[in-house]
């Protein structure tokens, strides 16, 4: 019996998955045991897709095939890669899961002082690996802390935690500055002498990647209103969406919450808020170099 396109790509499709399957397993690594992870939440962007329905292990579906032996091998490739995506996915959150809350940082509601993270930086140091875990072990999206509650939000706390986890200066005292004024500040003579600097978007970007605490802000020019600071951390820049940040955030006066580990620049400075990401400031940190004695 000669076998057809159709059955050849069928029958090379569990070989992909495995090859697919193998390399994103290698790759990712994360620190077992991990708990049970919650497919329906992820920080990927997108729904959610069932690993049996994207042919794990080798349980296709022929009903979306198409009738051509070239559409049949693209369809193949194309379940291939979101096999790939999805355990990327599934494999980023059970990382963190099993990281989150770390001890200290899930303060109850009504907390603003500092909290003990257990993973840190020295100052100036960069490392785009320990800089992921030192953001992502806060976990915006579900710690309590950055709950907008009692007519605030708490961008300021959020960005004030990550640089002291990183060993970037901040205000003094921490937690002192509303994000109008911890903007303000980060264009200072006093933070520039302790080592931040403003860069544009684009290079705000590169010096996340390559592992420097960099924060986002906007000044609000409306008198008496709130401004916002967020968390340049390493992904990717785009033009139209702006660098990505980490974000806590959302309508203090309903109190919906806009928090994420991870989304571009302008989900978190919204347009329909009145923000111009032209008016948004980036500021990088290095550590001044210490003078010889």
């Amino acid at each position: 019996m000669t076998t057809g396109p159709l059955q050849s790509a069928l029958a090379s499709l569990p070989s992909i998955t495995r090859t697919v399957t193998t390399a994103v397993e290698k790759s990712v690594t994360p620190t077992p045991p991990l708990p049970v992870v919650d497919t329906e939440r992820s920080t990927f962007e997108g729904p959610r897709a069932s690993l049996v329905d994207l042919g794990v292990p080798g349980n296709v579906k022929t009903d979306t095939m198409k009738n051509t032996p070239n559409g049949v091998v693209q369809d193949a490739e194309g379940k291939a890669n979101l096999v790939a995506q999805e355990l990327q996915a599934r494999a980023h959150d059970a990382a963190l899961q099993a990281q989150i809350p770390a001890k200290g940082v899930g303060n109850p509601k009504g907390t603003y002082g500092p909290v003990t993270p257990v993973y840190t930086m020295k100052p100036g140091e960069a490392d785009p690996t320990k800089l992921e875990k030192t953001i992502d072990q806060f976990k915006p999206s579900v710690n309590p802390r950055y709950v907008p509650r009692d007519g605030n939000t708490f961008c300021n706390v959020f960005v004030t935690d990550v640089c002291l986890a990183t060993g970037a200066p901040t205000p003094k005292p921490p937690y002192s500055l509303r994000a109008n004024e911890h903007v303000d500040w980060l264009g200072s003579p006093d933070a520039k002498k302790q080592g931040w600097k403003e860069v544009s978007a684009e290079e705000a970007q590169k010096q996340a990647n390559s592992g420097k605490t960099v924060v986002a802000g906007w000044k609000n020019p409306k008198a008496g209103e709130s401004g916002h600071v967020a968390i340049v951390r390493p992904g990717t820049y785009d033009a139209t969406n702006g660098p990505t940040i980490a974000n806590v955030g959302g309508d203090a006066k309903t109190g919906t919450p806009n928090n994420f580990e991870k989304g571009p620049l302008n989900k978190g400075f919204s347009p329909s808020a009145g923000v111009k990401q032209s008016d948004v400031k980036y500021f990088v940190y290095e550590a001044p170099e210490k003078k010889a004695a």
